[in-house]
C-alpha cells in the first residue's frame, strides 16, 4: 500500500511539470504573437509617416517649379530664373531654375485635335512672317492600324502663302480610305512613325512648300476622328512657340519637373477655311 501511495504521488508529480512546460511554452507564444503586432503596428506608423512627409516634399516642389513657370510665362525666349529665396522668400531652402527657350526643330507634334478643328503651324518668323521655310513638310496623322479602309482617317493641309491680301490658299488632302473624293490624295503610305515621340499610322506626301511664294502659315485639319498631327520638315522647321522647364528641388532631395509649351496664336478652323 506505501509503494501505490509513492507510485501515485510520482505519477502527480509528472503531471505538474507537464503542465507547467505547456504553460511556458504558451506563454512565449503569447509574448511572440503580441511583439509581432505591436512591431507591426510601429512599422506601418513610421511607414505612413514617411509617406506622408514624401507627399508633402512632392507638393512643395511641385508647387516651386509651377511659380519657376509662372515667373517666365510673360517673358521672351532666352529668360531664366532661379528657384530659391530671390524668386520668393517662402523658397529659400529650395534650389532650381526654369528657362524659356524657342522651339526651332525639324520635327513638331501637335496637341491632340479633335474633329473639323485645325492646329496652325507656322511656315515665317512670327509676329514679322520673314525669312519663310523653304523646303517640304510631310504630315503624320492618325492612330488606326489602317489608313485605307472605310473607316480610315483624313486630314485637310491648307497652304497660305503671298506677299499681300489677297492671299493664296493651296489646298490638299490626305486621304487613304478615299472616304471623301475617289481620285487625288496626297496620302502616302501606312506604318509606324514615332514624330517628336508621338507614334502614327499614317502620313501624306512630302507637301513643297518651297514652290509657293513667301509661305506664311499651314492648317491642318482632321476630318473624322480626333488625332494628334505630326510634321517632318526637310529642314529644321520655323520657331512654333516657346518651352518652359522649370525643375525644383526641395532640400531633402525631392525633386520635381515641370514643362509648358507655349504656341504662337491658332487660328480658328472655321476663320477662312472650309472642308472638303
Amino acid at each position: 500500500m506505501i509503494g501505490d501511495r509513492f507510485s501515485n504521488m510520482k505519477h502527480i508529480t509528472w503531471n505538474v511539470k507537464r503542465n507547467s512546460g505547456q504553460a511556458l511554452l504558451i506563454t512565449i507564444m503569447l509574448i511572440a504573437v503580441a511583439l509581432t503586432v505591436v512591431l507591426a503596428m510601429s512599422y506601418t506608423s513610421k511607414t505612413d509617416v514617411q509617406l506622408s512627409k514624401l507627399e508633402e516634399e512632392n507638393q512643395k516642389a511641385l508647387a516651386a517649379a509651377e511659380a519657376g513657370i509662372d515667373a517666365l510665362v510673360n517673358q521672351n525666349a532666352g529668360a531664366s530664373v532661379l528657384i530659391d529665396s530671390s524668386l520668393d522668400d517662402s523658397f529659400k531652402e529650395f534650389s532650381g531654375s526654369a528657362t524659356k527657350t524657342a522651339v526651332a526643330q525639324k520635327e513638331f507634334a501637335s496637341p491632340l485635335l479633335q474633329p473639323k478643328t485645325q492646329y496652325s503651324l507656322y511656315l515665317s518668323s512670327y509676329p514679322t512672317f520673314t525669312s519663310p521655310f523653304n523646303g517640304s513638310i510631310t504630315f503624320y496623322y492618325s492612330t488606326k492600324p489602317s489608313c485605307t479602309d472605310a473607316s480610315a482617317d483624313a486630314i485637310e493641309i491648307s497652304v497660305v502663302s503671298g506677299s499681300s491680301y489677297p492671299y493664296t490658299i493651296t489646298r490638299y488632302l490626305a486621304d487613304g480610305g478615299n472616304r471623301i473624293v475617289s481620285g487625288l490624295t496626297e496620302y502616302l503610305s501606312s506604318g509606324n512613325y514615332t514624330i517628336d515621340g508621338t507614334k502614327y499610322t499614317c502620313k501624306s506626301k512630302p507637301i513643297s512648300i518651297s514652290s509657293s511664294v513667301n509661305p506664311k502659315m499651314v492648317f491642318v485639319k482632321s476630318i473624322f476622328n480626333p488625332t494628334r498631327i505630326g510634321f517632318e520638315g526637310s529642314t529644321n522647321l520655323p520657331v512654333q512657340g516657346t518651352v518652359i522647364n522649370s525643375e525644383a528641388k526641395t532640400s531633402s532631395g525631392v525633386s520635381k519637373k515641370v514643362q509648358l509649351f507655349q504656341s504662337y496664336p491658332q487660328i480658328p478652323a472655321d476663320f477662312f477655311t472650309t472642308s472638303f
